[in-house]
């Protein structure tokens, strides 16, 4: 099917100025809507039943997508698609070089973005995962991406972590990001304080001196694993606050792992103790 009826071909277009604005944070936070770029991100956003409102298509572009991608476009999405030229749809887009598909999703409910304090909504069999100020969005992708992997199902981000509808976490996210619940807290004391309360022991991922080696504790499924900043760490304030602090061994080679990778690592540790 050729999508070829009024293409939009000025980039001063309403509709253009709209969704560029939406690479844009606050844009975002407003109409509580996010863009997923690529074909790959729609058709995880379709497979997790994801609300997708618009999408839109650049006109030399994409008939270079898959048959099924078009296929599934024509016979679904037809009445919300919108076809741009290639100069307009390079202003939406935030790829170098873009598939010719990005698609509007309405934000997600899990996605608690706007959670002034923690809520005590959690179920005692959820694996959680805490973070505090993860601000590199490549990081938060990884980590997203990793505790979909991992088996974990909900992450609470404390501090200034990477906003998760930034493009560039759901595109490091490869589409994780859709299946997790992310809570974005302005306390992560608070948030410490209540996991423990609830018989959860957190563990600081950091090298102290009294720090136990990963592989030597017994690690539960119900524990938590705390990733802080990639340049800063955990602040002691929130340390001392932790059951207990863990750090993964490694040779002097390296001073540290990167954010992303310290966290796989111990979240691939509990899920392999777990099988």
């Amino acid at each position: 099917m050729k999508f070829t009826d009024n293409v939009i071909t000025g980039r001063q277009n309403p509709t253009v100025l709209r969704v560029h604005k939406l690479r844009e944070k606050k844009f975002r936070d407003a109409e509580r809507v996010f863009l997923l770029d690529g074909y790959k991100l729609f058709m995880e956003a379709r497979q997790k039943k994801a609300d997708i409102v618009k999408v839109y298509l650049c006109e030399t572009l994409y008939e270079k997508l898959p048959c099924d991608v078009i296929g599934i476009i024509s016979k679904e999405y037809s009445d919300r698609t919108v076809v741009l030229s290639e100069s307009c749809f390079m202003k939406i887009s935030d790829e170098k070089a873009p598939q010719g598909i990005i698609a509007e999703i309405n934000h997600l409910d899990k996605w608690k973005l706007f959670t002034k304090i923690y809520n005590d909504e959690i179920s005692s069999n959820e694996r959680i995962l805490l973070l505090d100020s993860i601000q590199d969005p490549g990081n938060m992708g990884t980590i997203l991406r990793s505790g979909a992997a991992f088996g974990i199902d909900r992450i609470i981000c404390g501090g200034s972590c990477a906003d998760i509808t930034n493009p560039k976490v759901l595109r490091a996210s490869m589409g994780a990001a859709l299946s997790l619940n992310v809570d974005y807290v302005s306390d992560t004391a608070l948030a410490i304080e209540k996991l423990t309360s609830l018989g959860r022991r957190v563990f600081s991922a950091e090298l102290k001196s009294d720090s136990v080696r990963l592989s030597d504790i017994e690690i539960l499924g119900s524990d938590v694993f705390f990733i802080g900043n990639e340049g800063k760490g955990i602040p002691e304030h929130l340390s001392v606050l932790c059951s207990d602090s863990v750090f993964i061994p490694m040779t002097d080679k390296t001073e540290s792992l990167n954010a992303g990778v310290a966290a796989s690592v111990c979240l691939w540790t509990q899920y392999s103790k777990l099988l």
